[in-house]
């Protein structure tokens, strides 16, 4: 058997045993453990000792001896009379706390006994009683205070009573400590904190202050609303004070209450920490941390209060009515949540705010409030206030929510810069229904709505950029739906309805130009409504299916405001109508659309062009003027801002004298400043020329062309220029009762001149084509008597003149009615363009001409010609002719033509100014014309020459004339002047049934052949008589001298000479008196073959200096010269004969006289008596 292993056993016990006791050594504890085991040895031995030390003093203390221990010191200590029932300490009955109870304690100050008796008479009468009450107890933690730690919990206090008296600042009943002295002693004060503090027997407090006589009281007594573990009181002031927290006067009973934990540590004696603070005022519950320091001045260093889950309708019906009587009837579930705490510390002399972080939590309820029900209603905000730099604020909106009957949004976002610029940041998304609205507010607003407003956007906006000049910058994305929107102004002067709009705007669109070119960061507005109607002050404007589109650049260079932002407009509708109440006029348009792009000008960045397109298939104005239709125009228009102001020579010397003397002011600025002094020599020359005569004007005798104050301002400063295309137009008014219709419309135009381009114009059954210019109407425009010109060329296959000329008469008779107060032709939408045309040819027909007049301030160059011209009875061929206005006067120039009845080639001036002032002065040249269709022609010579009724056939004639013209535009036959040369071959001069009578009793050879082979008589016209002039013809077998005068009553003085008859002498017939009393009688014959030699020839003359003289007075106009009456009698008044001078010859013989009885040409003389005797006896 192997034993070696025990032997190796024992060997090691056997080394373990002590050498000298024979037995195993103990073993030594580390030293860890020794020292810990010191330590709590140490400890339990200095807890043992203090607590014995402190049960020993509250043994050898008792209230008996302590009681007067401490009033003693007290009173020798304050300047007051300390008195106190009972001081007792408690330990062991309640450790490990040290209980002390004070018992009736009274303070009676000593601080106002030096005050004389007269300030003792303004003091209440226990103004030295300061302090009392019925208990004061509280526990001191034992082991804290072991700790250097003075921790005092559960103070109770009873019933006091504090009494607070200022006679002044510097004197009071509490100023009872004594002065403060240096300590000598080092020694470190505890840290001393409060834990509970409760009043169970609430607390009365009184103040008085004899300087401002404030009187107030307050009671607070311990609500019954208390629950264990708080301390719960109300709060009850009187006096002439009542409590005010941030300015709100308080109810005179307030609940409230406080609980928590004051801490003072020694090592900071003038600090002071308030800990979980529960604080709570009527239905606002709050928990305050907060750590205040009194070194210096009273600085908050730390300070964080929490509000939670307060009833909004609690916190209403406990605020005093009088601050929320507007909110009467609200109710709501709503409860709100607070939070707030300072990120700095605040020194309260500090002028600056407290900086702090905050939160606002509403979680989701309910509120109503009159019409407005909101069936949720949520916030959730927060923020930090920057006290030194508000600016610097922000306001983070997590969620705002709000859905009720009449209104839903919700929104998310930030506001920043809230004083200097504020920015908003965030997203909405929401809608409105406008006739749910409360009545509140419904019924402050001057108008009703109804409809309904949804919204969702993206916000990125501030304040400086809603002007003109940054609102490009503006960065919203979103889109707006507006549906059976209606507003109505509550006085029914207006209302506005949409049917359904729907706006979309985005700041972040781009697009593709055609040149390939990417156009990004737009700011883009688009519109769109299917229908909508606006009327305001009589104003209204009705459309449908209307589309907008609006964009300008938005990238950072656009912040230099000083440049000009590109923008782009585009417009389009499918009808569009503008009413005007006031003058019943309307501008329909069917589908328009509008197309506009603001550029910079050329390389100026600062002056804008603006390019603009408008098109429509169609576009009809209505007023009580007339009505225009256009089909398919289109205009053209390119607009931007001048250099300087248009002005005449004079203004514009005195603008160019200013800016050189002052460079650096701005052209507006200069051209305020030019016409101050214009005006002030213009005043200076009118004051000069005031006693110089002045010609009269009529009101009528201009045209007034110029603009309102607004387009006044636009023509100084901008140019504009463009084209206006149309393939159709329709004018109809009664001012020019015809049907006028344009086809092919080609016009251009800029500041200065407008051109028009083989534009067709179509007025009653004239038919013309238009080219030419009207130049200078923006001086007409800018100035009274400034002339607008025209330059154009009419070429038209037909021209009715009869139809225009009455057209026009028919226009100023009806302007001349409707100015004496006659009713205007109907021109209502519901009168259709048939009925309407044929209201105004009614009306034509019931007009008086009235004066044509000739406005002063227009200049006309008329180059015309015609395939066919109408005129009376005459069909014209071949028309060419000048018209040209000036100054109150139309000249017509070469007018010529061919016709049936011959040619007709006139030269005339028409003046007429105003209606007093009307001439006329005419030179006509008549080629082989019919004599009938002259009378047509100028029916009034048929009236002054009846005569000429009586014979027809085809003459040769020149007449010249001047007359003035009444305002019926009759001819004022005792202003006219006129000569009239007649030559003709062949004329007839008797019907047929007449001439076979007279051939037989005047024994003609040739009895068929009624014509006289050749004449040529002239006629003067003056003075109201109209005279024949001598002239000679040959009636088949007699030649015949005529010559005479009448007046324009035709009161007859004429001579015919029978210079070759059957008669073998000469003889002349007197015929004299009117038409229905005539008396002839026979003479001698006074008409002399030399005579006719010798006439003046006077009308081929005067027609051609009265045609230098037309144009002499054209050009000078005809307020400087005046057309002159025709000397119709030549140079020499002997040119006209005597008729009733006898002359050698004029009685015939008793030959003679037998030699006419036998012939049957005189009658018989009458028998003698004898002879009759005679016979009787036979």
């Amino acid at each position: 058997m192997d034993t070696k292993p025990s032997e190796n056993n024992n060997n090691n016990n056997a080394e373990n045993l002590s050498p000298d006791k024979g037995k195993p050594a103990k073993r030594r504890r580390p030293l860890w453990l020794r020292l810990i085991k010191w330590v709590v040895v140490t400890a339990l031995a200095l807890v043992v000792l203090v607590l014995s030390v402190v049960g020993l003093a509250v043994w050898i203390l008792t209230p008996k001896k302590l009681t007067p221990i401490v009033e003693r010191v007290a009173t020798e200590y304050l300047d007051a009379d300390v008195s106190i029932g009972r001081v007792e300490l408690t330990y062991w009955s309640t450790f490990p706390q040290l209980n002390v109870r004070v018992d009736s304690l009274s303070i009676v100050s000593h601080s106002l006994h030096g005050i004389s008796n007269a300030d003792r008479m303004r003091l209440p009468g226990n103004a030295d009683s300061l302090l009392s009450f019925v208990s004061l107890q509280g526990k001191v933690n034992i082991p804290q205070l072991m700790l250097m730690k003075v921790e005092l919990e559960d103070i109770i206090l009873d019933r006091p009573e504090v009494n607070i008296v200022c006679l002044n600042d510097s004197v009071s009943n509490f100023d009872i400590l004594p002065p403060s002295e240096e300590e000598a002693d080092s020694t470190a004060m505890p840290d001393i904190s409060f834990n509970r503090f409760s009043l169970p027997g609430g607390l009365k407090a009184a103040y008085f202050n004899a300087a401002d006589t404030t009187d107030m009281k307050v009671e607070i007594v311990p609500s019954n609303l208390a629950t264990v573990g708080n301390s719960s009181y109300t709060l009850t002031t009187g006096g002439d004070a009542r409590l005010k927290i941030a300015g709100v006067a308080l109810p005179p009973s307030v609940d409230f209450k406080f609980d928590g934990k004051i801490v003072w540590r020694s090592h900071q004696p003038y600090a002071l920490g308030i800990e979980n603070f529960d604080i709570g005022i009527g239905p606002l519950n709050g928990i305050v941390d907060t750590e205040l320091d009194f070194t210096d001045d009273m600085e908050v260093k730390t300070f964080d209060v929490k509000i939670s889950d307060v009833s909004v309708a609690d916190v209403i019906n406990w605020l005093p009515k009088e601050y929320v009587s507007s909110l009467k009837g609200m109710k709501t579930d709503l409860k709100v949540s607070m939070a707030m705490r300072l990120t700095a510390p605040y020194a309260v002399s500090d002028d600056a705010l407290p900086s702090f972080d905050f939160s606002i939590e509403m979680p989701d309820g309910s509120l109503s409030f009159q019409q407005m029900v909101l069936t949720a209603f949520g916030l959730d905000v927060s923020g930090h206030v920057n006290g030194r730099n508000i600016d610097g604020s922000t306001i983070n909106i997590k969620r705002l929510l709000a859905v009720g009957k009449s209104i839903g949004f919700k929104f998310s976002g930030s506001v920043s810069k809230l004083l200097s610029d504020p920015v908003v940041k965030g997203e909405f998304k929401g809608g409105v229904g406008f006739g749910r609205l409360p009545s509140a507010l419904m019924d402050k607003l001057p108008f009703t709505l109804k409809g309904k407003l949804v919204m969702d956007a993206h916000l990125d906006v501030r304040q400086s950029y809603f002007d003109r000049l940054n609102f490009h910058k503006l960065k919203i994305d979103g889109e707006a739906t507006l549906t059976d929107f209606y507003m109505l102004m509550n006085d029914t002067t207006g209302d506005i309805y949409a049917r359904n709009a729907t706006l979309k705007f985005g700041s972040s669109s781009s697009f593709t130009t055609k040149r390939g070119r990417q156009v990004d960061s737009l700011l883009t507005v688009s519109l769109k409504v299917d229908t909508a109607s606006y009327m305001m002050d009589g104003l209204g404007l009705t459309g449908s299916d209307m589309h907008l589109g609006l964009g300008v650049s938005n990238k950072a260079a656009s912040a230099d405001t000083a440049v000009v932002i590109p923008m782009g407009l585009d417009i389009s509708a499918s009808r569009l109508r503008y009413v005007d109440m006031s003058d019943s006029s309307s501008v329909m348009l069917r589908s328009p659309k509008v197309g506009a792009v603001i550029t910079r000008y050329k390389d100026s960045n600062k002056r804008p062009m603006m390019m603009t397109r408008i098109s429509a298939d169609r576009i009809r104005y209505r007023s009580s003027a007339g009505r225009v239709t256009l089909r398919e125009p289109l205009v053209r228009l390119r607009l931007y801002p001048s250099a300087r102001p248009r002005m005449n020579n004079r203004l514009g010397a005195i603008f160019d004298s200013i800016t050189a003397a002052h460079p650096s002011l701005r052209a507006d600025s200069v051209y305020t400043l030019a016409r101050r002094e214009h005006a002030l020599q213009r005043r200076k020359n009118r004051a000069a020329n005031a006693s110089r005569p002045r010609a009269r004007h009529d009101s009528t005798d201009l045209l007034d062309f110029r603009a309102d104050k607004e387009t006044r301002s636009l023509l100084l400063w901008w140019n504009a220029s463009g084209r206006i295309t149309a393939k159709r137009g329709r004018i109809l008014t009664p001012y020019y009762p015809l049907r006028n219709v344009v086809r092919n419309v080609d016009i251009s135009f800029d500041m200065d001149s407008l051109v028009i381009k083989d534009t067709k114009l179509k007025a009653g059954r004239s038919s013309l084509t238009v080219n030419g210019v009207i130049s200078n109407y923006t001086n007409a425009m800018l100035r009274k008597r400034a002339a607008m010109n025209l330059r154009l060329s009419l070429t038209g296959d037909t021209i009715d003149i009869n139809q225009l000329v009455n057209a026009s008469f028919y226009g100023a008779a009806y302007a001349e009615k409707l100015a004496e107060g006659a009713s205007a032709v109907k021109m209502g939408d519901d009168v259709s363009d048939d009925a309407l045309e044929q209201q105004v040819e009614n009306s034509a027909a019931d007009s008086v001409a009235g004066p044509l007049l000739v406005p002063m301030n227009f200049d006309a160059d008329l180059n015309m010609s015609s395939k066919v011209v109408l005129y009376e009875g005459l069909t014209l061929h071949d028309f060419r002719g000048v018209a040209m206005m000036h100054e109150g006067a139309i000249k017509l120039t070469d007018l010529g033509a061919n016709t049936d009845a011959g040619r007709v080639n006139l030269n005339a001036l028409y003046s007429a100014p105003t209606k007093n002032e009307m001439t006329l002065g005419m030179g006509l040249v008549l080629t082989n014309f019919y004599i009938e269709k002259f009378n047509k022609l100028f029916p009034t010579v048929d009236s002054i020459l009846p005569a000429l009724n009586t014979i027809s056939g085809r003459i040769n004639a020149e007449m010249v004339a001047t007359t003035d013209i009444f305002p019926n535009m009759d001819m004022n036959l005792g202003s006219l002047s006129a000569l009239l040369t007649i030559k003709g071959d062949s004329l007839v001069v008797i019907d047929p049934d007449t001439y076979k009578t007279i051939s037989k009793w005047l024994m003609f050879k040739n009895k068929n052949r009624n014509m006289i082979d050749s004449i040529s008589a002239q006629i003067a016209i003056e003075n109201n008589q109209l005279e024949i002039y001598p002239f000679i013809f040959n009636f088949d077998r007699y030649k015949l001298g005529v010559m005479g005068n009448n007046d324009m009553a035709m009161n007859l003085n004429y001579h015919v000479s029978v210079l070759k008859s059957p008669i073998p002498f000469k003889f002349g017939i007197n015929i004299k008196g009117t038409i229905d009393d005539m008396k002839i009688r026979l003479g001698g014959a006074k008409v002399k073959e030399n005579m006719v030699v010798e006439r003046v020839q006077l009308v081929d003359t005067t027609r051609i200096n009265l045609v230098k003289e037309m144009d002499r007075v054209f050009r000078r106009g005809v307020r400087n010269a005046r057309l002159r009456s025709l000397n119709a009698r030549g140079r020499n008044h002997g040119d006209r004969l005597r008729m009733d001078a006898d002359v050698p010859g004029d009685t015939i013989s008793a030959a003679d006289s037998a030699l006419f009885i036998k012939e049957g040409l005189l009658p018989p003389p009458p028998p003698t008596p004898e002879e009759s005797k005679e016979k009787k006896s036979k």
